[in-house]
This record gives structure tokens, C-alpha cells and sequence, in this order.
């Protein structure tokens, strides 16, 4: 069974109510490789399911536990944005493998995905709030493997 860590999530608290503003990566790093089709179905299942519970207690389930921050982005989420607040996936751009571990039994790749969102929730005038941005995150994916 795959399991995921997101290393970096930052983004995702300040979708809707902070401007929108363009990341660039800092330093391109040489590709080590395509991710098989398969894996990146895998992660695309997984960022679905790290969508679905933001804005939920479950969220923490998906940041690692060594995450720089990791109450204060919680407690920002819970603090800041709207209980009926949704984050949706429009799309998942290029993945980047940054690096690569195996160990008998286990890969661990870092990878770097960009991602499409969309927040809705209600606005201030009783409608309804869309707010599109682009991420790159950074993900720690530890996945066993068969001997």
C-alpha cells in the first residue's frame, strides 16, 4: 500500500483569501526519469483524496509530522477559511521526480506536481466564491514493494 506525506501544503491555505501569485521553482534540478503511469495514477488518486479532506479534521492525516508549521497552518485553515469551503483538483501538470531512495522492500521518491485548484465557498454577499490557483508541491511518497 502506497503512502504519501506532503512535505510542502502552504499553499492551500492562503487559496482563498489571499491573492492568487505565481511560484517559480527555485534552482532547476536535472529530471531523474518519467514517473510510470501507474504511480502517477496513484498520486493523482491521492492528491483527490488529500481534496477531499481539507477543510476537515482528516486533513492532518496527509502532512508530515515534521512539517515546519504544521499547527499553524491547521489552526489557519480552521481560523480562516469558511466551514463550507471546498478545494477541488482542475488538473495535475507535469510530475518531477527531485530524488529517489530504495531499500529492500520500499522506494521513496520526492516529487515535485503541479497542480490546478479550485476553492469555492460562500462569499461575503451571500453568493458564491470560486478562486482558481496553480502549486507546485512537494511530495514524499513511500511506496512497498515486493521483494
Amino acid at each position: 500500500m502506497s503512502r504519501l506525506l506532503l512535505v510542502l501544503l502552504i499553499g492551500f491555505a492562503t487559496a482563498l483569501h489571499g491573492g492568487q501569485r505565481s511560484q517559480e521553482p527555485i534552482g532547476e534540478q536535472e529530471d531523474m526519469g518519467a514517473l510510470p503511469t501507474a504511480d502517477r495514477q496513484q498520486l493523482e488518486g491521492w492528491l483527490r483524496a488529500l481534496a477531499a479532506s481539507w477543510n476537515t479534521p482528516r486533513l492532518s492525516d496527509y502532512l508530515d509530522p515534521d512539517l515546519p508549521d504544521r499547527q499553524r497552518l491547521l489552526g489557519a485553515i480552521e481560523d480562516q477559511v469558511p466551514p463550507d469551503a471546498e478545494l477541488r483538483i482542475l488538473s495535475v501538470g507535469p510530475v518531477r521526480v527531485l530524488d529517489e531512495e530504495r531499500a529492500p522492500g520500499v522506494i521513496t521518491r520526492v516529487v515535485r506536481v503541479s497542480v490546478r485548484l479550485q476553492v469555492q465557498g460562500s462569499a461575503d454577499n451571500g453568493g458564491l466564491e470560486r478562486r482558481e490557483s496553480r502549486q507546485d508541491l512537494v511530495v514524499r511518497w513511500t511506496r512497498r514493494v515486493p521483494q
